[in-house]
C-alpha cells in the first residue's frame, strides 16, 4: 500500500481547509491506515453534537498514511483551527518521538493514540511530562502534547462492569488478581500498563502468535519501569502453571483482529486463551463480587462486537466486555483532552447522557455496515 497520505472529510463533508471562514471552524483528524472504515469519525461527531456543537463549526477529517511529517503539517496548521488528532495502527509508536511532551499513560505505555495541545503553563495540570529541551519553539507556546487514552478506556470500561474490581494504583498496593492479554502490539501495551497501573494487577500472562514479538513488548515494557509480573505463555504446560497460584486468571484482555485463526501461531495462540477460559469457568455466577469476577474484555468490535473471544468466554461462564464500551470510553478521553473547556460546562450526569448516546450511535453504525 502506498504511504502517499489519502485526505478523507468525515461527517460533516466540508472539504478540508475550503471554508469561507476557516478561523471560525476547529477540526481534529484521525492519522493511520487503512481509516476508511473507522468509527471514530462518527464517535466525535456524535460528540460534538451531544456537546451543542453546531456541525458548521466542527469537522472531523481523516489523514490516511504513515506520513508522520504530513500529521506534523496538519496538527501544526492554525488555519485548520486543528485541535489535535486520534493515532490509530500503525502509528502509535512512530508519532512518539515527534510530540513535545507526553503523559504519564503515554510514557508508560510506550505508545500514544492522541495528540492535544496545551500552552506551557497547562501542560503540567494535565499530566503532561514535557520532554528535556521540549519543543514548542514553531508553535511558540503552543505545545504538542501525546496522551494514551486506550489505556483509560480499559480501565473504564472494566469499571463500569464490575466497581469492587478496582484496588487502586499499583502503588496503593496490589491487587489479587492475575491476568492474560492476548496480542503484543500497541493496544496490548495499553492492556497491561491499565491492568498494572491503573487496576492494580501484578502478575500478567502474554498469549501472542509471534513470540518473539511478545518478547519485545514485555523487554521494552519492563524498561518502561512497568512495575507487574510478565509472563509469557508459550505452551499449554504453563497455563496449568498459572492457575497453580493462588489468584489463578480472572482477568483477560484481547487486542488482535477478529479474523480467521490460520496461522500454527495463531492456532497456538488460541488454543492456549481457550484453555484458559475453560479452566477458569463454572462458579456460582455470582457477578461484581471480589471472589468471583472473571471478565473477558475484547477491544475488537468489527465485523460484529460479538467477536470470537466474546463467544468462547460466555461459552465458559466469563462476563463479556464489548469492544463498542470500550471505544466509546476511549473516544470520550480523547474528545476531553482536545476539549477540555466544552467539558467543564457539563455536570456529570450529562457527561453520562454523552456516554449513552455515543454507545447507541456505535452500536447503529455497526449494524448498519453488517447489513
Amino acid at each position: 500500500m502506498s504511504n502517499k497520505p489519502r485526505l478523507t472529510t468525515a461527517l460533516p463533508s466540508t472539504p478540508p481547509y475550503t471554508h469561507p471562514h476557516p478561523r471560525q471552524i476547529r477540526s481534529a483528524f484521525l492519522f493511520g491506515t487503512p481509516i476508511a472504515h473507522a468509527l471514530g469519525p462518527a464517535v466525535h461527531t456524535t460528540i460534538w453534537q451531544q456537546l451543542g456543537l453546531p456541525n458548521e463549526e466542527w469537522r472531523f477529517d481523516l489523514l490516511d498514511s504513515t506520513d508522520t511529517a504530513e500529521c506534523l503539517r496538519w496538527l501544526r496548521d492554525r488555519e485548520s483551527g486543528c485541535v489535535g488528532c486520534s493515532i490509530t495502527m500503525p502509528n502509535k509508536v512512530a508519532m512518539l518521538e515527534l510530540v513535545d511532551g507526553l503523559t504519564e499513560e503515554a510514557r508508560g505505555v510506550g505508545a500514544l493514540n492522541t495528540v492535544f495541545f496545551r500552552d506551557d503553563a497547562e501542560s503540567g495540570g494535565n499530566k503532561a511530562v514535557v520532554k528535556q529541551g521540549g519543543g514548542g519553539g514553531r508553535d511558540g507556546r503552543r505545545r504538542l502534547i501525546g496522551a494514551n487514552t486506550d489505556a483509560l478506556g480499559i480501565r473504564d470500561a472494566f469499571l463500569r462492569v464490575c466497581p469492587g474490581l478496582k484496588q487502586g494504583p499499583v502503588d496503593a498496593g496490589p491487587s489479587c488478581h492475575s491476568a492474560l492479554v492476548l496480542g503484543a502490539g500497541g493496544a496490548a501495551r495499553a492492556a497491561v500498563y491499565a491492568l498494572w497501573k491503573l487496576l492494580g494487577v501484578q502478575t500478567i500472562y502474554v498469549v501472542n502468535r509471534d513470540q518473539e514479538e511478545a518478547r519485545a513488548m514485555i523487554e521494552s515494557m519492563v524498561g518502561n519501569r512497568i512495575g507487574a509480573h510478565l509472563v509469557f505463555l508459550d505452551q499449554a504446560e504453563r497455563v496449568d502453571a498459572a492457575f497453580a497460584t493462588p489468584a489463578g486468571i480472572d482477568l483477560v484482555v484481547g487486542t488482535v483482529p477478529d479474523v480467521d485463526v490460520i496461522s500454527a501461531g495463531e492456532k497456538r495462540a488460541w488454543g492456549m486463551v481457550e484453555e484458559v477460559l475453560r479452566s477458569r469457568s463454572g462458579g456460582d455466577g455470582n457477578k461484581g463480587t471480589q471472589a468471583n469476577i472473571r471478565f473477558v474484555l475484547d477491544m475488537a468490535y468489527a465485523p460484529s462486537p460479538r467477536t470470537r473471544l466474546l463467544r468462547l468466554a460466555e461459552d465458559h461462564g466469563w462476563t463479556t466486555i464489548s469492544g463498542v464500551d470500550v471505544l466509546a470510553d476511549i473516544c470520550i478521553a480523547q474528545n476531553r483532552l482536545w476539549c477540555p473547556e466544552l467539558w467543564q460546562r457539563k455536570g456529570k450526569g450529562s457527561v453520562e447522557g454523552v456516554e449513552d448516546v455515543v454507545r447507541v450511535k456505535l452500536s447503529e453504525v455497526l449494524a448498519q455496515r453488517s447489513g
